[in-house]
């Protein structure tokens, strides 16, 4: 509601669409009020509801997400996060939009650490590998 009273924002979340005309009549004509009704997804019911996420912090999407970014399977594949673990799934019952965070990381190959001679985790050393056959020695 807004502080001069004249209009009612009412937000609810629904799989299917739903026809509330006749109650926004009935609401307007009881509250004297322009009543506007927004159907919101499941993320937005998250971040309006807050929680705790698996890290422990506050929800990204509660504290600091201005908006949503798509969160792909093909992310989570990149990853190799298991695609059948349910800590794929955020508190929303999406992909978790922190798989959006490291994909750009996994995604380009880490030929700087290895032009410095550092000694890489076993899953890059074998990406390393891979990338250096296919390019030749």
């Amino acid at each position: 509601m807004t502080p001069d009273g004249r209009r009612v924002t009412v937000l609810f979340a629904s799989e299917t669409r739903i026809d509330f005309r006749e109650l926004v009549r009935d609401l307007a004509r009881e509250f004297r009020a322009r009543i506007e009704m927004r159907q919101v997804g499941a993320r937005d019911v998250t971040r309006v509801q807050g929680g705790i996420g698996p890290c422990g912090r506050s929800l990204c999407c509660s504290t600091h997400l201005r908006g949503f970014e798509p969160v792909s399977v093909k992310m989570a594949k990149t990853q190799d996060v298991p695609l059948n673990d349910s800590r794929l799934l955020g508190n929303c019952g999406r992909l978790k939009c922190c798989l959006l965070y490291e994909f750009s990381q996994y995604e380009a190959p880490p030929r700087p650490a290895a032009a410095r001679g550092l000694r890489l985790p076993g899953r890059l050393r074998r990406r390393r590998a891979a990338w250096r056959g296919a390019s030749g020695p």
